[in-house]
């Protein structure tokens, strides 16, 4: 089983993902890693993409904004695919920007001009 899968950036239409090398591969090299995702309401799997067995990251593309989806990896051999590293929590597709991505941890996330003062200077050559 893939360890320590995290998600490391939510876009309005994507989710990346990244993980560790599972601690055994049963035996036999690990041949790719498979990804999967599923809607919070099912309990069906659809394949996104596999990686090679070198690469532990992947993006997975084309969501629905404001769709949650639960996001899980497995790691295949010769032997089979073992058992799937998944995400405690669905995640739902929003942009990085939206009102409800913003920091809650009190850090100011947006920039507001306040007050504008404007100087203006003449010179005059004599």
């Amino acid at each position: 089983m893939p360890r320590s899968l995290a998600v490391t950036e939510v876009t309005d239409t994507s989710v990346s993902l990244r993980w560790s090398r599972p601690e055994t591969d049963g035996g036999k090299p690990i041949t790719r890693y498979i990804v999967e995702k599923r809607d919070p309401a099912k309990s069906t799997y659809i394949p996104v993409g596999t990686t090679a067995d070198t690469c532990y990251e992947f993006r997975v593309i084309r969501l629905v904004a404001g769709n949650e989806y639960v996001l899980r990896v497995s790691a295949e051999n010769e032997v089979g695919v073992g058992d799937p590293a998944e995400l405690s929590h669905g995640i739902t597709a929003k942009s990085p920007y939206s009102k409800s991505s913003r920091s809650t941890t009190g850090a100011k996330s947006a920039l507001i001009i306040s007050i504008v003062i404007t100087i203006t200077i003449f010179l005059q050559y004599q």
